[in-house]
């Protein structure tokens, strides 16, 4: 058997010869007749040591094994670039660090946010609205409605306000508080309410001449409630004085324009445009808006105004013509309170069928044209979260 001469290998190289020994390796002794394990030790060992010499007098590369799992570590050019990760370096053994990923952020649920956001409003401001209204049952009537604007300020604007925090679009893109109305929008704009006005006065005679007969018990139900409302509202703002009817004006008028706006075509449709069409938003919200306040006979006139003022506030983007056009509205209806104090019938059961038609008819014209009017002088509007989520639905109200 020949053997290599004692001096050929290096102090390096033997350690690294021992410590491939002491993994179960083994390497041929001289001419590869007789193999034999080396001491089991495992000194320290440099990186420049991992090279042994074969009989021919080249060299190949050791593997090492993992210090690990005791398997062969894989060379740098078996590993794909892709799996190469951030490496670390910690007492000297290199570990690879695998890339956490980055959590994905949920989309904020902005319907379930509005719809949550305006139920729970309306229902603090019945409970403690009402609250308000029995603590003033034995005061003056005055009283009473000072607490009732009270009651708007406190459980309706001030808790929209307070929400509005929590959505992303926060209080200036829920309130649309960049848009700016033109000259023109404005004399359109409340041009259509006297529309609607005129068409409310037609629709209300006409729908009890067009009730069928075997309807007529659940109609008589319908409008002994509506005329209880109708009570509850001349009692409250009808009155006999000028400073009586300013008084009207402002808790009737101008704090439900600000409150209901800020809560419906604010916080309510607002966050429906960022989820769907922008018809669709408006329809809900101004349906909403009809319903909850609860007098039935006038519900699809009301659902009419919430659609017409949400279209104002779309095409705007701004809460101000709505806000001017809902005191419009609501200033209407309080002069024609109190206008029977002043020896001045203005009921719509009054009217005559013809009258009536001639009415609804001219009421749906002026509509009709101050909104085509408003389209035609509104700019291409910018794209909501909704359009830009679905391309081919149509932007147009």
């Amino acid at each position: 058997m020949n053997e290599p001469p004692h001096n050929a290998f290096p102090l390096d190289e033997e350690r690294a010869d021992e410590r491939s020994q002491n993994n179960n390796s083994y390497v041929p002794s001289g001419d590869g007749a007789l193999d034999t394990p080396l001491p089991s030790t495992t000194p320290s060992v440099d990186a420049s040591s991992m090279t042994q010499p074969t009989p021919t007098g080249d060299s190949e590369a050791s593997q090492e094994s993992n210090i690990f799992s005791n398997t062969p570590s894989a060379t740098p050019s078996a590993v794909p670039e892709q799996a190469h990760e951030e490496i670390s370096e910690k007492n000297g053994v290199f570990v690879d660090v695998p890339e956490i990923p980055a959590a994905k952020e949920e989309p904020f649920a902005h319907a379930k946010y509005g719809f949550a956001a305006v139920v729970s409003i309306f229902l603090m401001y019945q409970f403690a609205g009402g609250a308000l209204h029995s603590a003033a049952r034995n005061h003056s009537g005055a009283f009473e409605i000072v607490l009732q604007g009270l009651g708007q300020l406190l459980f309706m604007l001030t808790p929209s306000i307070i929400v509005m925090r929590y959505s992303p679009l926060k209080m200036q893109g829920l309130t649309r508080s960049g848009g700016e109305v033109t000259a023109l929008q404005w004399a359109f704009g409340l041009l259509g309410i006297f529309g609607i006005q005129i068409f409310d006065a037609g629709f209300i005679a006409l729908q009890e001449r067009l009730v069928p007969s075997f309807m007529m018990p659940v109609y008589q139900q319908l409008r002994a409630w509506s005329d209880m409302v109708e009570q509850f509202y001349r009692t409250s703002f009808a009155g006999t004085t000028p400073w009586e009817a300013v008084r009207a004006l402002l808790i009737g008028a101008v704090v439900p324009a600000f409150a209901e706006e800020i809560l419906f075509r604010g916080l309510l449709q607002r966050s429906l445009e960022e989820v769907y069409p922008i018809r669709r938003a408006i329809v809900v919200t101004a349906i909403i808006f009809g319903i909850l306040h609860f007098n039935p006979l006038s519900v699809l006139p009301l659902i009419l105004i919430g659609a017409y003022l949400g279209f104002l506030a779309y095409y705007t983007q701004s809460l101000a013509l709505p806000i001017v056009a809902h005191f419009l509205n609501n200033a209407i209806a309080i002069v024609a309170l109190y206008a029977p104090s002043q020896g001045v019938e203005m009921s719509p059961y009054g009217i005559s069928l013809g009258r009536a038609l001639l009415l609804a008819f001219l009421g749906a014209i002026l509509l009709v044209g101050a909104y085509l009017l408003m389209r035609r002088l509104t700019p291409q509007m910018p794209m909501t979260m909704a359009q830009r989520n679905n391309p081919l639905e149509t932007s147009v109200a």
